[in-house]
């Protein structure tokens, strides 16, 4: 497949993703977003806490693509996924 055609799939995807994303949020109310997503997790997120994720990670992927592109590493060795993604929610509450 070439890398043309990849791409105008990955759109397809990420568009596709967003598109029911913004249905099924359509279907909220104020309430509806403080419900814990996985309550079996002792760091569950409410879906209001997941969209403020989703809201800060775009930057970040947006970075490190951009960094990976022009010859880095992309993250350090000891980079903590878990402890980032925490970190960014409270940033944004």
């Amino acid at each position: 497949m070439s890398l043309e055609k990849k791409n105008e799939k990955i759109k397809f995807a990420l568009n596709s993703a967003r598109e029911n994303l913004l249905q099924f949020l359509s279907n909220l109310n104020e309430s509806k977003l403080n419900l814990k997503i996985n309550r079996d997790n002792t760091d569950s997120w409410n879906i209001l806490e997941v969209l403020k994720h989703l809201h800060g990670a775009e930057d970040g992927m947006t970075k490190l693509m951009y960094d990976i592109k022009e010859g880095g590493t992309g993250v350090s060795d000891n980079f903590d996924l878990k402890r980032y993604n925490l970190s960014r929610v409270k940033k944004l509450h």
